[in-house]
């Protein structure tokens, strides 16, 4: 499946472990090991991915959070809302993680038909 690499997917739930494990360790390590147990072997086991696409995956999820860390080191709207545990503010921030991972698919789209298009021009 020559869509399949890297894994969208444990690209953006690994980004999401990593910036919990660094505010929150303890969760941040459940995270990455619910990603890595049961949510990876089972992509790989129905042959959405190959086990090259998961660890391309962690390594770009990683590389994501660093940049972004990096991006914000000096921002007190992030410090704002680590410290919050509104559940308006939790709210707000899942709705957002997942249209950042839904977004994932729509950019694939578009190069898939540029992709596609090119072919014919």
């Amino acid at each position: 499946n020559r869509n399949s690499f890297p894994s969208d997917s444990t690209m953006l739930y690994s980004a999401i472990a990593f910036g919990v494990y660094s505010r929150r360790p303890i969760i941040g390590t459940m995270l990455m090991a619910w990603l890595l147990m049961f949510v990876a072997p089972c992509r790989v086991f129905v042959g959405g991915h190959y086990p090259s696409d998961i660890g391309a995956g962690l390594i770009l999820g990683f590389i994501s959070h660093s940049l972004c860390r990096w991006a914000t080191r000096k921002s007190s709207l992030m410090d704002t809302i680590a410290a919050s545990s509104s559940p308006v503010v939790l709210a707000v921030l899942f709705v957002w993680i997942f249209e950042v991972g839904h977004g994932f698919a729509d950019v694939r789209s578009v190069a898939n038909l540029a992709w596609h298009l090119r072919r014919h021009f």
